[in-house]
């Protein structure tokens, strides 16, 4: 077992982290509206943030073995337990999973943060509009909700979003083991850093919007 997950040797993830965050779990929806609709009807929501961008795209129908994960709810892989937190805002079902990645007595937590970017088509308004509520304080309480959990090593959607790029080249001019001391992933503030690059993003994103 390595640092760079914390999943057992020989255990297969078989779903994207992406898929599930984006498409499987919502806050606010009914089972018609919700992931039911989405996975196995092929819905795409107009109250999507990323609707209009990604209307051209299809993909399978889900039709067995598909259900929405609970707020909270935690999976169990093998002897990890996966916990799903709710964090909407770049999609209606964006969604956070925490674990822990032990070896010996020494104990990471491990948090892949789903997109917290308020990127979206040009139509599509966060601050809200005549037939859209705002959804702004929903994303701020999900950047809050990021910033607060207990976080050791992040992973994102995007390696920019947390400086992937930059921590393995870091790591490896350093000739450093995963999770070593001075390994530059294992950073107890990077998702309150996340957080805050998140929060500048959509200031400006509900600034725009207000022009306009």
């Amino acid at each position: 077992m390595s640092w760079t997950a914390g999943f057992p040797d020989g255990v297969q993830v078989a779903v994207t982290f992406p898929l599930f965050g984006e498409f499987v779990t919502r806050m606010d929806a009914g089972p018609e509206r919700g992931p039911s609709a989405t996975l196995t009807h092929n819905v795409w929501l107009p109250e999507d943030p990323q609707f209009e961008a990604n209307a051209s795209v299809n993909f399978p129908a889900f039709t067995d073995g598909v259900r929405a994960v609970k707020d909270g709810e935690v999976t169990r892989l093998g002897a990890t337990a996966i916990t799903a937190h709710y964090t909407p805002g770049h999609t209606p079902g964006a969604t956070t999973w925490t674990w822990q990645s032990c070896e010996g007595a020494r104990c990471l937590n491990m948090v892949y943060v789903d997109s917290l970017t308020a990127v979206a088509n040009d139509t599509f308004r966060y601050t809200g509009g005549t037939s859209q509520p705002s959804i702004v304080e929903n994303f701020r309480a999900s950047v809050r909700k990021v910033a607060a959990l207990p976080c050791d090593v992040v992973i994102s959607t995007h390696p920019s979003a947390s400086g992937m790029d930059d921590k393995v080249a870091r790591r490896t001019k350093g000739g450093l083991a995963p999770g070593a001391t001075g390994d530059p992933f294992v950073d107890a503030g990077a998702c309150k850093a996340l957080a805050e690059a998140s929060t500048k993003g959509l200031d400006a994103r509900v600034a725009a919007e207000s022009k306009r």
